[in-house]
């Protein structure tokens, strides 16, 4: 966020903008708040409960609590936490970003603060209100990543939050379009201001202290439909991995409803949980995509809430879609429903950048640059497949074909660039057809166009020309481009090869630097050379695909792309610059690669289901895999089956949250959910299920057990209770364990593994840890 924040503002500005509807709010005076002064010791921790001992006795916030949440974590997993949060005085626990109102963070000395003091004379030749020096940087940083969770797992139009350092204080307001920061004010000097940003607030409705009132907390019973739409809809759509989806159908997360306006003007109503995409900026366009059910249609859809960029060149996604299919654009998504969020009748955007015109409050604020404009929008789309549930190499070629010839006809009769080609956005039909979707970044060809100061695109898959200089026009080029890097991708990761045999990496798809801009203060990303480097080499031509035509459409595609950009002087002085216009011209006409994807297809040699697991597996993909495995084995027990493959797919598996989860859905009573955290082989166990590739002890003890050879039960019972610790309480007694036989989550216990005659379970499980049975 360099650049994006503005001020710093005087508090009457901000309190300008905080004025409550309600005409009762000034019907008694503020009450008056004593803020305590700094530890003598100097220490943060020490600050944090007399600060919001002060602000809640005072009752300068009524309706609402300041809470210490510096030693809990977010059970939603983004694992930060701020120091103080306010939440309504019915929340009781705050391990959560959803439920807070605003947020703070107390640093004990001034030095840590990360923006210049105020407007005054002593700061009148700074050319930012970002502070660099010291510790301001990472503490700038610690900002923008709370207000980037908060503002994710919430939704919001804007956001408060306020920063302490020693004895001062300043106050931040955030919206997607940048951060707008007060004056730091003496808070021993200035109590009633803090007072006053205290009483304002807590007397501002939810649409005033930020909220998108469109959204509101789901009920358990729509709840339970998301889940249960989900679980059908991954069901139906086997073979192919839809797994990706338990993410959004874990129960542990927030569940929402919101509403649209349909053509017609009425509301259509739908039930969205965890996002499987979610933007990780405070600022920009915060794109999330759900799987969301439709309550008006009684369907699960595909939705898509995000921020477009306003200007007067730029169209909006879902103008771009009306002008595609009049140009009958073919493998376009099917579009349902599209439009701006509106609230009685005012669209809602960003108003952080009108703060940054150069016309704009000249009298306090710090130079910055221009910000963008936002505008809330939506858009649902029936579903289709994502690129990584393909389940053959042709099928994969055929969609990026599909793609393709989407570009062509996008850019020759309807003058589109897409901008955008990545693995989330080339997609499959259930027809097995391509599908490119996600056109928000689709712009219009106009002649004369100003280049824009940054690119756009997903970075892994943004074409070399663009990479190496950002202030390039986009081409048509850049889009086919794009669409190599992703088939590239795609093929690495889904289809056999011998690319871990040579060493092959896959850095090239993540290089990024930076370099100062010239006669600027920015700094500006930059890359492309090892994609360069990838096809000037041999170290592509070494990697080999098992299917054939795969291997060789790659290397077809390599070569054309090596021709165009990474020829050296040499070989472009024989070819002749003209030879070189020829073949960039041909590119811009597409049909080139068109092409060389039909030949392909035309070619004989495809394999019929030949993509594999990720071969190169995220930390979040494994889990993934991992959860799909264990089903595919059937060793954990369907009690729990869902529960665990949830958690596996995105839920915090180590948090209490996510454990009392698992218990409730196994049918485990109350008093026994305080310490469970089972593991797939434990669970198996107790389920009496096969278990494949456990650990040698534990397998031989059971087959031992089982083929009654054992006169001895002493391992047996050590198992037992080695699993019992995990599954109950630590105070619980001896006697207490008996009580398993009568839990739901082991039935298989009764029976399994076969005990001698003259023990019962319940003597086993209470053997000494020395005992010996004959």
């Amino acid at each position: 966020m360099t650049g994006l924040f503005i001020g710093p503002a005087p508090c009457s500005v901000l309190f300008s903008l905080m004025v409550p509807s309600n005409p009762t709010w000034q019907d008694r005076p503020i009450p008056d708040l004593i803020l305590p002064p700094v530890p003598s010791g100097g220490l943060e921790r020490h600050m944090y409960q007399p600060i919001c001992d002060a602000v809640n006795n005072a009752e300068v916030c009524p309706g609402f609590k300041l809470m210490c949440v510096a030693n809990t974590r977010d059970k939603e997993g983004c694992k930060l936490r701020p120091d103080l949060a306010l939440v309504a005085e019915d929340v009781v626990d705050v391990n959560d970003f959803s439920v807070m109102d605003l947020w703070g963070e107390v640093k004990p000395r001034r030095d840590g603060d990360a923006f210049h003091k105020s407007y005054n004379s002593e700061d009148i030749d700074l050319d930012s209100v970002e502070k660099i020096e010291g510790k301001s940087a990472d503490c700038r940083g610690q900002l923008i990543s709370y207000a980037a969770a908060a503002m994710s797992r919430q939704h919001r139009v804007f956001m408060f939050s306020f920063a302490i350092c020693g004895k001062y204080i300043r106050f931040s307001l955030w919206d997607r379009a940048g951060c707008i920061v007060t004056e730091s004010i003496d808070y021993l000097e200035h109590p009633e201001l803090v007072a006053e940003f205290f009483w304002r607030y807590s007397h501002m409705n939810a649409k005033e202290r930020g909220f998108d009132v469109t959204v509101q907390r789901a009920t358990p019973e729509q709840a339970d439909q998301l889940t249960d739409a989900m679980e059908t809809y991954i069901e139906l759509s086997r073979p192919r991995n839809m797994e990706f989806l338990r993410a959004n159908s874990d129960p542990t997360y927030s569940t929402y409803q919101l509403c649209m306006d349909d053509e017609e003007g009425k509301l259509q109503y739908f039930i969205i949980r965890q996002p499987f995409w979610d933007a990780d900026s405070a600022n920009g366009r915060a794109t999330r995509a759900y799987a969301a059910y439709n309550i008006t249609q009684n369907k699960l859809v595909f939705l898509k809430d995000c921020w477009r960029t306003e200007g007067k060149d730029i169209m909006c996604e879902a103008d771009i879609y009306k002008h595609l299919l009049d140009c009958d654009v073919p493998f376009l998504p099917e579009v349902i429903l599209a439009g701006d969020v509106r609230v009685d009748g005012d669209e809602q955007r960003t108003f952080c950048d009108e703060w940054s015109k150069p016309d704009s409050f000249p009298e306090w604020r710090l130079p910055c640059k221009p910000l963008r404009t936002y505008v809330h929008c939506r858009i649902v789309q029936e579903l289709a497949y994502p690129i990584a549930s393909v389940q053959s190499s042709r099928e994969a070629v055929q969609a990026f074909r599909d793609v393709v010839e989407s570009i062509k006809v996008a850019y020759e009769v309807g003058d589109m660039f897409h901008r955008d080609i990545s693995t989330g956005n080339v997609m499959i039909s259930k027809k097995g057809r391509g599908v490119l979707n996600d056109w928000d970044h689709g712009i219009r060809l106009i002649p004369d166009r100003e280049p824009h100061a940054s690119r756009t695109g997903t970075w892994q898959f943004i074409s070399m020309a663009l990479l190496q200089e950002p202030d390039k026009s986009h081409e048509v080029r850049d889009d086919l481009e794009s669409c190599f890097w992703v088939l590239l991708y795609v093929s690495l990761h889904y289809f056999k090869h011998n690319g871990r045999d040579v060493s092959f990496s896959l850095g090239f798809f993540d290089e990024i630097k930076e370099r100062k801009v010239a006669g600027e203060a920015q700094y500006q990303s930059f890359g492309g050379n090892l994609k360069a480097s990838l096809l000037g080499g041999k170290e592509l031509d070494a990697v080999h695909w098992e299917c054939g035509p795969l291997d060789q459409l790659i290397h077809t595609l390599a070569r054309l792309w090596k021709m165009a950009h990474v020829l050296d002087d040499d070989v472009v002085s024989l070819m002749g610059g003209s030879q070189r216009d020829i073949l960039l011209s041909a590119l811009d006409k597409v049909s080139i690669v068109l092409d060389m994807f039909d030949t392909a297809l035309a070619s004989e040699g495809w394999k019929d289901k030949d993509a594999i697991p990720d071969q190169y597996p995220s930390v979040y993909q494994r889990n993934v895999d991992q959860a799909i495995a264990k089903e595919k084995t059937g060793y954990i027990a369907s009690s729990v089956r869902e529960s665990q493959a949830t958690a596996l797919t995105g839920g915090a598996t180590t948090s209490h949250a996510s454990r009392r989860h698992v218990a409730t859905r196994s049918g485990i009573p109350q008093r026994y959910q305080s310490n469970i955290r089972p593991t797939a082989e434990q669970l198996a166990f107790l389920q009496g299920l096969a278990i494949p590739k456990t650990s040698c002890s534990t397998k031989r003890t059971i087959d031992n057990v089982q083929a009654g050879e054992y006169k001895a039960n002493v391992q047996l019972a050590n198992l037992l209770r080695s699993l019992i610790r995990l599954l109950l309480p630590s105070n619980r007694s001896p006697d207490h364990l008996s009580l398993l036989l009568q839990l739901p989550l082991l039935p298989g216990l009764h029976a399994f593994p076969p005990m001698p005659a003259r023990h019962t379970l319940r003597e086993c499980l209470l053997l000494p840890h020395s005992a010996t049975v004959t």
